[in-house]
This record gives structure tokens, C-alpha cells and sequence, in this order.
């Protein structure tokens, strides 16, 4: 997974939120694929952003000084496990 969420947006606006449109034509679905985006971004808070939107929280990140930013490892690759 390149980018997870991209991977995560993509899966729910196929999976959930397309089937519920009802839209006559490319541009009619093209302006309700905008509301949703809207809506996600602005207004569904997340659990994982400490019940943020996204765009509350890239907000947030962007007031920290960058040692404070939050560091997410995808692999240790120092894991002898591995």
C-alpha cells in the first residue's frame, strides 16, 4: 500500500458512498463525488485523528514545530523478527 489514505478514501467513495448516488449523467455525479469529498474532509471527524476532521487536523499539524510533528513508522527495519 503506497499511500493508505488515498488506499482508505478510495475504497469508501466506491464501496459506500457511490452506490448511494443517484445521479443521471457524468457531471451530475461528478458534483455529488465533490459534496462527499466536502463532507469527508470538513466535517466527518475521525477516530484516528483524535476525532478531528482532516482538515482540523492537517490544521493542528501545521501549528507544531516540526520535532513535534507526530512520526508514524511503517517498518522497522531493525526488527530481527522480520
Amino acid at each position: 500500500m503506497e499511500n493508505g489514505y488515498a488506499e482508505q478514501w478510495n475504497g469508501l467513495l466506491k464501496n459506500h458512498f457511490i452506490p448511494t448516488i443517484k445521479y443521471q449523467n457524468l457531471e451530475n455525479l461528478t458534483e455529488e463525488i465533490k459534496k462527499i469529498t466536502y463532507f469527508y474532509n470538513n466535517e466527518r471527524k475521525q477516530e484516528q485523528l483524535g476525532w478531528q476532521t482532516p482538515v482540523q487536523y492537517e490544521t493542528y499539524i501545521g501549528t507544531l514545530l516540526e520535532k513535534q510533528k507526530p512520526v508514524k513508522r511503517l517498518y522497522n527495519f531493525e526488527d530481527p523478527k522480520r
